[in-house]
């Protein structure tokens, strides 16, 4: 009480305290989520106080997130052979709502340590761990290999294995795309080995050990045919498609022929 009377409801700002480095918050591709190799990631840091509250920075780290910020790839999600080291990094701050933007670009695939320290602090959770994964699949830069476009023999299955690449031919290991490509065999009199027949063919399926899409056929009958395979990914053909002129024997020879022997997996691909 005191002169005027009385002077409630009484309306007051709460504020966030001081900053504290250890609270700060770092979101985005790469570290809440993964990366896309060869693709510009952004990501959000937020200055907190002591208590984890949101504080409108006033924009004077720059330099110190950028002399802070270490980002290093690795073959391996133990973080034990190490890739690359990112180099580049654009910091900006916004000033209408009080946080630092930081954008960077992957150029190899693998598991990304991210480390941010503040003016000898380390920022909430840092280092992180995320995966940097291939883009989307590229026609043009899939590939097949396998004894399915080399040759075979008459009432036999074989296999092609078909290798998803991405538009920076780097291996697309998702798996989820065996609905996207299309199989096509066709024998000498041009008939179709046709989908869903019975020790004919199938897939083409994600084979996760191999990191390949499996596609089997056989063909049967009496006499030698010549096979053309057609392979495409969303309607587009991978490279090599058309495979021509692959022999089905009817005899089967216990020799080897060196001219139609094949080697594939990721170890060479």
């Amino acid at each position: 009480d005191g002169p005027g009377g009385s002077q409630l409801p009484l309306n007051m700002e709460v504020i966030a305290s001081d900053a504290d480095y250890s609270k700060f918050t770092l979101t985005g591709a790469g570290i809440t989520a993964s990366a896309t190799v060869n693709s510009k990631a952004t990501l959000t840091l937020e200055a907190r106080d002591v208590y984890g509250n949101f504080k409108k920075d006033r924009g004077n780290l720059v330099n110190d997130i950028i002399d802070g910020i270490s980002q290093t790839i690795y073959s391996d999600d133990a973080l034990l052979m190490e890739e690359s080291t990112i180099q580049e990094h654009s910091v900006t701050f916004d000033s209408a709502t009080g946080k630092y933007t930081i954008e960077y670009t992957p150029s190899v695939i693998g598991y990304m340590e991210t480390a941010l320290n503040i003016r000898g602090v380390d920022i909430a959770n840092s280092p992180f761990q995320q995966e940097i994964v291939a883009g989307a699949i590229s026609a043009s830069y899939t590939r097949a290999s396998g004894p399915g476009i080399v040759g075979g023999s008459l009432g036999i299955q074989t296999y092609i294995a078909i290798d998803p690449r991405d538009a920076s031919d780097f291996l697309v290991t998702a798996g989820t795309s065996a609905s996207s490509f299309e199989v096509t065999v066709t024998t000498t009199a041009g008939s179709i080995i046709q989908s869903g027949q019975k020790n004919y063919q199938s897939g083409p399926t994600w084979d996760k050990s191999s990191r390949v899409y499996r596609f089997e056929y056989m063909i049967e009958g009496s006499t030698d045919a010549t096979v053309t395979v057609d392979i495409a990914y969303d309607s587009e053909a991978i490279a090599g498609s058309p495979f021509s002129n692959i022999p089905i024997s009817s005899s089967v020879s216990t020799d080897v022929d060196e001219k139609r022997c094949v080697i594939s997996g990721p170890g060479i691909t």
